[in-house]
């Protein structure tokens, strides 16, 4: 993924100007957790990071990722990124754009022959080889809206365009995600590309949804079909998704644990109705730590966990005890008693 808001202040995990790295511009929030099956697709991913390792020179987002892939015909040809970038910073972000760069290789290891193009009639981007190799079509499509972009990159730079052997600079980038469909062919050779979206405007703490599809087939047929049905199913997602949403909860709580007063163990609930780092620790009345309960990202939803007397290798005394729930800015405590 490639993010950015002008020439020199990009965020990326791209290869960088120097073409023997990769860029470090997003720190992990969430590892990639994959549910099979999940609640709509066959298998459903999640991921959380942010661009805080690009420093003083972040853009200032968190981007959650799910991802949906099916088993069965015909939603099998594709895999949907849904993302979701939301605005970390105290102003507006404007005139952010951004895409996925594809470094293809269909020929594994040289590239040799591939072609690479965007679909006028459609509206994505594809890549083929021309020479005997490898007869499946591959693609990338947005999903998620009409602003698309697009930028084929012959890497030796043959065809007039800029080259990646040298690197792939920040400028260059912001030329590929920004600047519509800029450059529609490329190959054949050695080819990539970027498909992109933009530009948004994301108010300070708000959010935008951004889609795109990444697709295979055995024909341009096949692949334009792909196409197709992968808008038809975000769409039928994201009915899917409120749905299951209309049950999250609406604020934070912390309940009041039970039973109370206790011996050997009480359940504490709680809710939160946003996903986000979640800590419930306990404490004695002098403050100091008895237990971690959570501490761990977790999804918007309802939780609760059974709290034991029995601490390690030893027993909490009877006594008063206190439980606190801290997730981004919420922090509230709760009272509770333990009688022997």
């Amino acid at each position: 993924m490639i993010l950015g808001t002008s020439s020199t202040k990009i965020s990326d995990a791209a290869r960088g100007a120097n073409q023997n790295t990769q860029n470090n511009d997003f720190a992990v929030v969430q590892p990639f957790l994959l549910n099979v099956p999940g609640s709509i697709a066959d298998a459903e991913g999640t991921l959380v990071f942010n661009d805080n390792n690009a420093g003083t020179n972040k853009i200032g987002v968190t981007a959650k990722l799910k991802t949906y892939s099916f088993s069965n015909s015909p939603n099998n040809n594709f895999i949907i990124l849904d993302y979701t970038l939301t605005n970390n910073t105290a102003s507006a972000i404007t005139n952010l754009y951004t895409g996925l760069f594809f470094d293809w290789d269909m020929i594994d290891g040289s590239g040799a022959g591939d072609r690479t193009e965007w679909d006028n009639v459609l509206n994505y981007g594809l890549v083929r080889n021309t020479t005997g190799g490898p007869t499946n079509y591959n693609g990338v499509a947005l999903l998620s809206g009409n602003n698309f972009g697009f930028y084929a990159i012959k890497n030796d730079g043959g065809d007039g365009g800029f080259q990646i052997y040298d690197g792939f600079d920040d400028a260059e980038k912001w030329q590929a995600i920004s600047g519509g469909i800029a450059k529609a062919t490329a190959g054949p050779g050695d080819v990539s590309n970027v498909t992109s979206a933009g530009p948004f405007t994301i108010n300070a703490g708000d959010s935008i949804k951004v889609a795109f599809a990444i697709l295979a087939a055995d024909n341009k047929a096949l692949l334009d079909a792909a196409v197709n049905q992968s808008r038809i199913k975000y769409q039928e997602i994201l009915v899917l998704d409120v749905k299951d949403n209309s049950t999250m909860p609406t604020e934070f709580s912390l309940a009041q644990n039970y039973p109370n007063p206790f011996n050997p163990s009480t359940k504490i609930s709680w809710q939160s109705p946003v996903s986000s780092w979640q800590t419930l620790k306990v404490y004695d009345v002098l403050g100091n730590e008895v237990a971690t309960l959570v501490d761990e990202y977790r999804e918007a939803g309802r939780y609760d966990v059974e709290f034991q007397s029995a601490v390690g290798n030893g027993q909490l005394a009877s006594g008063v005890y206190y439980y606190q729930l801290k997730i981004d800015h919420f922090i509230q405590t709760k009272k509770m008693v333990l009688i022997k």
